[in-house]
């Protein structure tokens, strides 16, 4: 869900569930299981950093990139065969377009 900004609803589940999910990966040893490892952009030398200033700050986190970050999470979880726990589970369900 959003709000008129696009800022998340429910930003600490959110934040609950993406910490879950790289905890997953990382014991599951994916090749990518770390904060630095998602939502990066090549011109952008400070994207390294997104993830993890996301999670220090969660009611700043934008519905785009969670969204992005949701589909990064899970595309690396089937690759490396891990099954992530659903958002419902932590609280956080992804906006209906």
């Amino acid at each position: 869900m959003m709000t008129h900004n696009d800022k998340l609803l429910d930003p600490q589940a959110f934040v609950v569930w993406v910490r879950r999910a790289l905890a997953d990966l990382r014991t599951a040893s994916a090749p990518r299981h770390r904060p630095s490892h998602f939502l990066l952009d090549e011109d952008v030398p400070g994207s390294k950093n997104r993830v993890a200033n996301m999670l220090a700050q969660p009611e700043l986190i934008r519905l785009g990139y969670a969204s992005r970050l949701e589909d990064e999470i899970r595309a690396e979880a089937k690759r490396a065969g891990v099954d992530l726990l659903p958002m419902v589970a932590t609280g956080w369900e992804r906006a209906a377009s």
